[in-house]
């Protein structure tokens, strides 16, 4: 039978339910950054993180908040982006940054950046290619089937997560171009918001 080992901190209270993956969320209504950054590290920090992401607020202090995260997550693999309100824990929120660390022995992950200006296909399937690469390397592809041998995300059991500029105009370019490239791989995600500004969004990496 299987362990399932889910954290989640809900109202400051930490419940847990044993198994592999190990999934924490949390969430800080703190306006301070550096306050705010140490609550959610306290949440939802555990050794050996495969994958974290996080979602705030734009209210913040960004160049704050960005140094606070860099000091705290150090050598764990985030991304994030601003917000228009936060889904957390506790329900539907503003002014707040939330956020979700997994760790498993099955799950790894790796990330890549694609700046939009100027973006064309060849960089997309560059990209692609990168990431397929280091995912072959280690052992994540099936590299008995002939899709993987191609350079096909087919011979992946995984799925691909999306961060992109909600004011950049390019969201169906960009998923257009990486369709191509994923090969029916799954493809989650969403688009960065600046609380209905429309002025400016954030993506951290």
């Amino acid at each position: 039978m299987a362990r399932l080992e889910v954290n989640w901190r809900l109202k400051g209270e930490t419940r847990m339910i044993q198994n592999d993956p190990v999934i924490k969320t949390g969430v800080s209504q703190k306006a301070d950054p550096a306050e705010a950054v140490q609550e959610l590290y306290e949440a939802i920090y555990q050794p050996d993180v495969t994958f974290a992401v996080f979602y705030c607020s734009p209210n913040y202090d960004i160049a704050l908040l960005e140094k606070a995260l860099a000091e705290k997550f150090v050598d764990i693999p985030l991304i994030g982006c601003t917000t228009a309100g936060e889904i957390t824990p506790e329900g539907f929120l503003e002014g707040s940054i939330t956020g979700v660390t997994i760790r498993s022995d099955k799950l790894k992950s790796k990330t890549a950046l694609l700046p939009l200006d100027g973006l064309t296909g060849d960089q997309v399937r560059l990209a692609h290619k990168s990431l397929y690469e280091q995912m072959t390397g280690q052992g994540l592809c099936n590299t008995a089937s002939p899709a993987c041998n191609e350079g096909s995300c087919e011979g992946f059991n995984g799925f691909a997560f999306l961060l992109i500029d909600g004011l950049s105009n390019m969201e169906e370019r960009v998923m257009g171009a990486l369709s191509e490239v994923l090969s029916g791989l799954p493809l989650v995600g969403g688009s960065a918001a600046d609380d209905g500004r429309f002025e400016k969004t954030y993506i951290y990496y």
